[in-house]
């Protein structure tokens, strides 16, 4: 169930906003409550093409693992701007508290958060930075299941309407994992595409052995589609 109410002001620094609320009560196939949720939130469209979006889990319970686990508030946010054609922001997290989803649930306090910086300097180049975070700890123990960050960089380069060439690296401290991901395509036709890349993944052992190459291959396709 959802209720809204909107707001269009006029000589406002905001084109547009609303307050509201998301409910939901879910049940198995057996009538068992699986869900209950109560979501208010509040939704701002501001000047500079801007939105700005927050919620608040003021009731959320949920049985999982054959456990009913009360109260799990937390704060989830959500920001989108493109100020510039050539510049674009989002920007998403949850704050809070968190079910622990293992073979011994129980409640957890963290956040999640990612973020995306679009920058397009030209109309060839495009490179998107990505940013990723997570942590979670128990409530009861403050015992820590997880804390890492994934950095991400994706770069384009289109030479011209037949030719681009990618590349992506990307750095995850859960795993402590790099990977690249180069990628040259060139379209030889309406319905050929001819590509060539190589996928390297690398893992920081640290000590002796430090940051090593455990993965490599290279690959080249050809792709023809076929008209029925």
């Amino acid at each position: 169930m959802s209720h809204e109410v909107d707001f269009y002001p006029a000589n406002s620094f905001m084109d547009f906003a609303a307050i509201g609320f998301n409910s939901n009560l879910r049940y198995d196939f057996y009538g068992t409550k699986r869900e209950q949720v109560i979501m208010p939130y509040v939704s701002l469209t501001l000047k500079g093409q801007t939105n700005l979006f927050a919620q608040y889990l003021l009731v959320n319970d949920e049985s999982f693992g054959g456990i009913w686990f009360k109260v799990i508030n937390r704060i989830i946010f959500n920001v989108n701007s493109r100020p510039l054609n050539a510049i674009s922001l989002w920007v998403n997290g949850q704050v809070g508290r968190f079910i622990y989803r293992s073979s011994s649930p129980e409640t957890g306090v963290g956040h999640n958060l990612s973020a995306t910086l679009t920058l397009k300097p030209t109309s060839q180049l495009n490179v998107a930075v990505s940013y990723v975070r997570a942590r979670l700890s128990s409530e009861a123990t403050n015992k820590l299941f997880y804390d890492g960050n994934i950095y991400r960089v994706v770069a384009i380069y289109q030479f011209s309407s037949e030719f681009f060439f990618r590349t992506i690296f990307q750095y995850d401290s859960f795993a402590k994992a790099y990977q690249v991901y180069p990628l040259l395509s060139y379209k030889l036709s309406a319905f050929t595409t001819f590509f060539a890349g190589a996928t390297s993944d690398y893992l920081n052992y640290e000590g002796t052995y430090g940051v090593t190459n455990t993965n490599q291959q290279y690959f080249v396709k050809v792709q023809y589609l076929l008209g029925i």
